[in-house]
């Protein structure tokens, strides 16, 4: 299409040059070279929205200067009130190899928003605000020898991307930038306009809608994507805009936009379908156009938007309503009719354009337009469905096993019951609080498939940046509990077990269908939010010499063995936690009280005096979908909703808990009388809290477990009557998470639990850890 375009333009432009170089000549003229191709503009601009606000960039040619404005728009008054966020960047040089050439472009990535431009001087370059605050950042150049035509910019698949006449740029982080083999757009592009990242009409991948004035070809619109590899689609001609019956016009800049667009004056609305605005200017005229493609129809229209004049930047913001309690919004497109340059922190008029409304499907008898909820905590089977959902599961701490014991010849299990127990909380007002933070995550799809999101941290869908901008990007959420590990709760095999506690999330998924500016009208397209409302904490057990075999079957395969409590000479093994002779080190505990235990006392040591917060940041949780496969793993998505890719379902999560004097380990071995045979008679327990020793950071990071922190008391010494030995062992209690692989290993119920002990695992649920006699929840163990 190129090749031809140039060809033909080739011999008309020929005979044109020709008789024009004849005239100059019989003028007395002698024949001069034509100077490049530039193209014209008012004041390039570029429309963005995130953090509750509209925000334009524009470059003044004249002053040289690079503008920003951002606020909220007025119903009543037509205006952008930017309450004083404005800022200006002066590129004046006297040698313009400062100033920017061609087009600005800008997008929305890590909460932040980012301006490129080229300058004369072939300097690639940004600038970046803060959306909430408007505070700026510095000029910052990617790279130098670009060709100076102008930049677009898009987010992509969670990257940024950024399109130039000499070659396409890609940044993971927002900072660093690499240069692809893509190279650029095809033909010759002498101006870059604009780029936005789009979903199809038939449920395919996302792509990037890609607009550029080629050198003969003119105007020119492409697609980018990237299905293993990175490639451009065949350019096509963009249609010119008819000014009247019998002229139009070809496309010279403006901004790409999703949605429909409604009617302005006398002008009527656009197609009641997925469409990609491109609202801007046309050569020779002072009118706002607009060119609509149509994603069902892959077609384009254009017409001028009648009575709006277009004299500054021609750029469009997008601009959301919430209509009511339900949340749901309406997208505006706003046109700033009268841009200041340099601002100085009045307001914009702007125009509003009606365009699509996103509409909820949700309304919870218990979490009302939050959505439709998923209980984690029912994930206890061995199916695929339970064996992702655990994979959300995020695991606050282990016990490994009860303080050191000795049976001492006793087999009354009332006295053994109090032997040795581990006290996580003391009761409902002494509990251990934990703060549970997670990302929301946003999905983009049709009622049949998702097509992208899924956990992207930078989804570029402006509906997306809505929905953030009123829920946030993570729900938080406080949980209380209290448990009683060790022989309290043990029937028998006494000192075998290690114990977990898991905070399960109950998630809320909400559908939002997305209509034409009609409000009627159902485009085909959904989003799907997905955040925590609350959190189930439970416990479960596994044997301490081999992790895999506990209530649920190999959840615990890869963590290191542990010896029984009752095996005090292994435990004199693994005494040094802080030498890089163990997978710990102290953080705390040289300090602390040694307890002295002595036999007719029930004797408790606390891990700390004080207050101590444990911090568990920047963890996963994410389970695999294949592409086709059903996704039916969470309420609240379309029935029968299929993955349109291989993709993954991911959050991030934070875990913080309030480790207090409630958190403690208790002993209390009965006196034996005068003249008992050879017993335990005394033990001495230091408390300390564990980090993972950095000597080994892979040691236990195995098969999907990762460890954050631990709790520890040692059994400085234990003393046996008649005899002065001295041995030593520790006990932990970690804070640590399972990440997203988890839930694939072989998980089953263990059969051999009678059900009641069985259901004493979970809490939150039906069979809730059975209440001892004290009140206190425990986790029963055979």
């Amino acid at each position: 299409m190129c090749k031809e375009a140039r060809q033909r333009r080739k011999r008309v432009f020929g005979w044109l040059i020709g008789l024009a170089v004849l005239g100059l000549m019989a003028l007395g003229f002698p024949p001069a070279s034509f100077a490049q191709y530039q193209p014209q503009y008012q004041m390039p601009g570029k429309g963005l929205y995130s953090a509750g606000k509209s925000h334009f960039f524009y470059y003044d040619q004249g002053q040289q200067f690079l503008n920003y404005v951002g606020g909220t728009f007025s119903d009543s008054s037509w205006e952008l009130n930017t309450n004083g966020q404005f800022n200006t960047w002066n590129l004046f040089d006297p040698s313009s190899s400062k100033n920017i050439a061609g087009g600005v472009g800008a997008c929305v990535y890590n909460a932040t928003l980012y301006c490129f431009f080229v300058t004369n001087g072939g300097y690639l370059q940004y600038v970046t605000v803060n959306p909430a605050t408007g505070a700026p950042g510095p000029i910052q150049t990617i790279v130098t020898g670009i060709s100076p035509y102008g930049a677009a910019a898009a987010v992509f698949k969670n990257a940024i991307y950024v399109f130039t006449v000499s070659g396409t740029f890609s940044s993971a982080d927002g900072q660093n930038f690499t240069r692809l083999a893509v190279g650029p757009p095809p033909c010759e592009p002498v101006d870059v306009v604009d780029a936005v990242t789009f979903y199809p009409a038939d449920g395919g991948p996302p792509r990037v809608m890609l607009v550029y004035l080629d050198r003969d070809a003119g105007p020119l619109y492409c697609e980018f994507t990237n299905n293993g590899s990175y490639s451009f689609s065949t350019p096509q001609w963009l249609p010119k805009v008819a000014q009247n019956p019998w002229t139009s016009l070809p496309f010279m800049h403006g901004n790409l936009i999703l949605g429909t667009a409604d009617a302005v004056n006398a002008t009527p609305g656009g197609a009641k379908a997925l469409c990609i605005q491109l609202y801007g200017s046309a050569e020779g005229s002072n009118q706002l156009a607009r060119w609509e493609y149509n994603l069902k129809t892959e077609t384009w229209s254009s017409q001028f938007e009648q009575g709006v004049d277009c004299e500054s930047a021609p750029a469009m913001a997008p601009w959301f309503r919430t209509l009511d309690a339900s949340g749901a919004m309406h997208l505006v497109h706003l046109f700033p009719t009268d841009l200041p340059s340099p601002p100085q922190g009045q307001n914009v008029d702007c125009l509003p354009i009606g365009s699509d409304f996103m509409v909820p499907q949700h309304n919870d008898p218990t979490y009302g337009w939050a959505g439709a909820p998923t209980t984690t905590a029912n994930a206890m089977g061995d199916d695929a469905k339970s064996k992702a959902l655990r994979n959300l599961w995020s695991l606050v701490g282990i016990v490994l096993g009860p303080p050191p014991f000795a049976l001492n010849g006793i087999d009354d299990l009332y006295v053994i019951q109090e032997l040795s127990n581990v006290e996580y909380g003391k009761d409902q007002t002494q509990s251990v609080s934990t703060t549970h933070t997670s990302t929301n995550t946003i999905s983009v799809g049709t009622e049949t498939k998702i097509q992208g999101g899924m956990g992207e941290a930078n989804l570029d869908f402006s509906y997306a940046h809505a929905w953030t901008s009123s829920h946030g990007t993570s729900s938080t959420v406080e949980v209380s509990q209290y448990y009683t590990f060790g022989t309290k709760d043990e029937v028998s095999n006494f000192g075998t077990h290690g114990y977990a506690v898991f905070n399960s999330p109950i998630l809320v998924t909400q559908q939002y269908k997305v209509y034409a500016y009609d409000g009627a009208t159902y485009l085909g397209q959904d989003m799907y939010t997905t955040g925590t409302a609350n959190v189930v904490q439970q416990a479960c057990y596994f044997d301490l010499q081999n992790p895999s075999d506990g209530f649920i079957q190999g959840l615990f395969q890869g963590l290191t063995p542990y010896p029984y409590s009752t095996d005090l000479h292994s435990w004199h093994q693994i005494r040094d936690w802080d030498s890089g002779g163990s997978d710990w080190k102290a953080i705390f505990g040289d300090l602390s009280d040694i307890g002295v235990l002595n036999q007719g006392t029930l004797t408790t040591v606390t891990y700390t005096k004080s207050d101590s917060t444990m911090d568990s940041k920047g963890n996963s949780n994410s389970f695999s979908v294949a592409a086709d496969a059903s996704f039916d793993f969470l309420e609240g998505f379309s029935a029968g909703i299929t993955m349109g890719y291989d993709g993954e379902f991911e959050t991030t999560t934070e875990i913080e808990s309030t480790i207090t004097n409630s958190v403690s380990c208790t002993n209390n071995m009965p006196a034996l009388g005068p003249n008992p045979p050879p017993r335990l008679n005394q033990w001495s327990v230091r408390p300390a809290l564990l980090a993972p020793g950095h000597e080994r950071p892979g040691a236990l990071d195995t098969r999907g477990l990762q460890w954050k922190s631990a709790l520890v008391h040692n059994l400085e010494r234990h003393r046996v009557h008649h005899d002065r030995r001295e041995h030593y062992r520790g006990l932990t209690s970690p804070a640590i998470r399972l990440r997203s692989d988890q839930s694939r290993r072989a998980c089953r119920p263990s059969g051999h639990l009678p059900g009641r002990e069985r259901a004493a695992c979970l809490a939150g649920r039906a069979g809730r850890p059975d209440q001892s006699r004290d009140g206190r929840r425990s986790v029963r163990a055979a």
